[in-house]
């Protein structure tokens, strides 16, 4: 069905192009979230750097096992090239085997630094997630806004058409002059090299696109035909729920790595303990009888590290606490920066909704205008150069109307992005 107006000599079709879908249709509307929920599905599966990020998680993970084991038990085994005589006997090897203990809650407190670099690695995955997804929304409304301007342009040349004819029909009846003939052809002319750019421009954006869903680059791509206008939802974005985003809860983990890398410093100040046994082997004297003669040694041993120079581990817990306050203040400056962001975005949409309602009404109204001046023109009270002034601006209006549209969807998005909502 046209979108535009015939002049009187043809069939009227009403202009229903804006006419919108309930509000439900963006938050659980089979066709426009559904199509968008699945490109957003396939690029969380198939995109490469996404796919990169957990990895980096998965090994962060690796790292937990690692710290909060014990060291490796130590044994050595000497042989005495000259046997050492003793009462007893000559000894001839050494068998030892020692288990060194860091101090007691040293291992917990490492586990627990890994565990929150861990989380750190998991909210960097999570931002690098919202901020594909954001990709993919924002690409994928830019194709909605070419289909859209391929659409009307179209329509147009269609409406224009239809002028055509009736002004070829007015000029063989001497009602007109050449001129107006020539006019619809140059605008028409126009418009066709414009809608020739716009398709072409498709190839690109379906590219960049397809790129994010890590698929080849000329797979088609299928867009919402029609979505409404959506004024800003003050019960679904909130500024306080910019503390949910994921670099910020980054930054938070970080601060919780560092104090109880704090722990880990005043843990590695204090003595090693060590728990250890040697055995040695002695052979019998041949020359003289003894009691325990051959016997062979057991000797239990105790260890311990003494850490007298504590120059490094004061350096170490300092660095620990200078680091506590880096990722303190980083996360202040982060929250700051977030807010203020999620006020330029929310007023970016606020200003697309009213641009949208704005020029909403101003097609409504030069459609009404076009009626009025098919008319006039169907009976020579008005010249042709008006009509197609009017037209001019009632395509411009809508292709400011469908930008707009696109406009708000990105900024919605956008404000998804910062609050760190994954709808």
């Amino acid at each position: 069905m046209d979108k535009r107006p015939h002049p009187i000599p043809l069939n009227w079709h009403p202009c229903i192009w804006w006419l919108v879908l309930p509000l439900v249709a963006l938050y659980g509307g089979p066709i426009q979230s559904q199509a968008l929920s699945d490109y957003l599905q396939i690029a969380g599966e198939n995109n490469p750097g996404l796919q990169a990020q957990y990895k980096a998680y998965e090994a962060a993970l690796q790292k937990i096992p690692q710290v909060n084991s014990l060291p490796d038990p130590q044994f050595s085994f000497g042989y005495f090239l000259l046997p050492v005589e003793t009462r007893v006997g000559p000894q001839r090897a050494r068998f030892s085997l020692s288990q060194m203990f860091p101090w007691f809650g040293t291992l917990s407190a490492r586990e627990d630094v890994a565990a929150k670099n861990a989380a750190v690695q998991f909210q960097r995955f999570l931002d690098a997630r919202n901020a594909l997804f954001l990709q993919v929304k924002q690409q994928y409304y830019k194709l909605y806004d070419l289909e859209q301007q391929i659409s009307i342009t179209s329509d147009d040349l269609t409406l224009l058409s239809s002028y055509e004819n009736v002004v070829r029909v007015r000029y063989e009846n001497n009602q007109t002059s050449m001129v107006d003939v020539i006019r619809v052809q140059m605008r028409m002319e126009e418009l066709q090299t414009r809608l020739q750019l716009l398709q072409e421009k498709r190839i690109p954006l379906q590219a960049e696109f397809n790129a994010l869903l890590n698929r080849p680059e000329d797979q088609p791509v299928a867009v919402q035909d029609t979505l409404p206008l959506l004024p800003m939802d003050s019960t679904l974005f909130m500024p306080g729920e910019t503390a949910k985003h994921p670099q910020l809860l980054a930054l938070q983990q970080q601060q919780a790595a560092a104090a109880a890398e704090v722990r880990v410093a005043e843990k590695t100040g204090m003595p090693n303990l060590g728990v250890g046994l040697d055995y040695v082997l002695v052979d019998e004297r041949r020359d003289a009888v003894w009691p325990d003669n051959g016997q062979n040694v057991v000797m239990p041993m105790v260890t311990a590290t003494v850490p007298l120079f504590r120059k490094k581990y004061r350096a170490q817990r300092k660095e620990a606490e200078l680091r506590q306050a880096q990722f303190e203040l980083a996360a202040t400056d982060k929250a700051t920066r977030l807010r203020a962001a999620f006020d330029g975005v929310a007023y970016l949409w606020e200003e697309a909704y009213e641009r949208g309602q704005l020029y909403q009404k101003l097609s409504e109204r030069a459609e009404q205008a076009m009626r009025i001046m098919t008319t006039a023109y169907a009976n020579g009270e008005l010249p042709f150069e008006e009509l197609l002034r009017m037209e001019e601006e009632l395509l411009d209006y809508e292709l400011q109307y469908a930008k707009a549209i696109a406009d708000q969807y990105r900024y919605r998005a956008e404000l998804q992005y910062i609050t760190g909502q994954d709808l």
